[in-house]
């Protein structure tokens, strides 16, 4: 502390006593005075929309597809990230212009949406296995589901497909 008339130093600063660091969200403040001695850093999000920081989710994407809680922009690299026995849950409609090949054991969550396939066969299923296609919508150019030759055990629930040839 200085006097504001002499000058004469009557104690010296003690300085700021940091708390926790700054991070995405939370500014650093001095535990003593509460004054910010860094301002918060913001999400720096990824390619894949989440905080390269902290882990957070971009609330402003716009997702594709949902495996075991993490998100996905793309509906291919959220089924390639599945394992048998996960579930895919679609959170948009997905126009697809290739076969949707299910060579896994899981269940495909529409979740409500809807599969648009220009593709011949929207959905082949080829799996030793069992493998659940619920609650969508499916507009094949030619045929909704195909079961390819294999053991499969497939349950279709909620699905309303529509197809040119052979739903």
């Amino acid at each position: 502390q200085t006097c504001t008339v002499c000058g004469e130093v009557l104690a010296t600063a003690l300085g700021h006593t940091p708390g926790a660091a700054a991070d995405c969200v939370s500014d650093q403040t001095c535990t003593v005075c509460g004054e910010v001695l860094a301002t918060k850093l913001g999400h720096n999000y990824g390619a894949d929309e989440y905080c390269t920081v902290c882990g957070a989710v971009n609330p402003d994407a716009t997702f594709a597809a949902e495996v075991n809680g993490k998100k996905y922009l793309d509906f291919a690299v959220a089924y390639a990230a599945a394992e048998a026995g996960d579930t895919v849950i679609l959170l948009a409609d997905i126009n697809a212009t290739e076969i949707i090949l299910i060579n896994k054991a899981i269940t495909l969550d529409g979740n409500g949406k809807t599969i648009n396939s220009t593709a011949a066969r929207a959905i082949n299923v080829e799996v030793n296995g069992n493998v659940t296609i619920k609650n969508v919508t499916i507009n094949a150019a030619e045929r909704a589901i195909n079961i390819i030759n294999k053991p499969a055990n497939v349950t279709v629930e909620n699905v309303i497909a529509t197809a040119n040839n052979n739903a």
